[in-house]
């Protein structure tokens, strides 16, 4: 997958979704078929790749209050922050 589709281009962009197709759908992955994904393309186990996206939840939530702090410092950001925010839970909702 390539990385402009693991940005949070929804928070810009509103409706958007993947630019290239994944398992022949541009929809957002759950964490069922993103697991799939990793077991048959990356060669990965399915608990070596839940592993890894629980990785990337806990990240997330180490940054979320670092993008707070910012929406706070910087007043011109939060529309956009709080978008991120919204779109980050909501992903990190669907991967659970």
């Amino acid at each position: 997958m390539p990385a402009f589709d693991i940005v949070s281009t929804t928070a810009y962009l509103k409706g958007d979704s993947l630019a290239l197709t994944l398992d022949g759908t541009k929809r957002f992955p759950t964490q069922k078929r993103l697991i799939a994904f990793a077991h048959m393309h990356c060669n990965l186990l399915p608990a070596r790749a839940k592993l890894i996206l629980e990785e990337v939840g806990n990240a997330v939530d180490q940054t979320l209050a670092g993008v707070q702090r910012h929406i706070s410092d910087y007043p011109d950001f939060k529309p956009v922050g709080e978008a991120m925010l919204s779109e980050w839970n909501e992903g990190h909702t669907i991967l659970k």
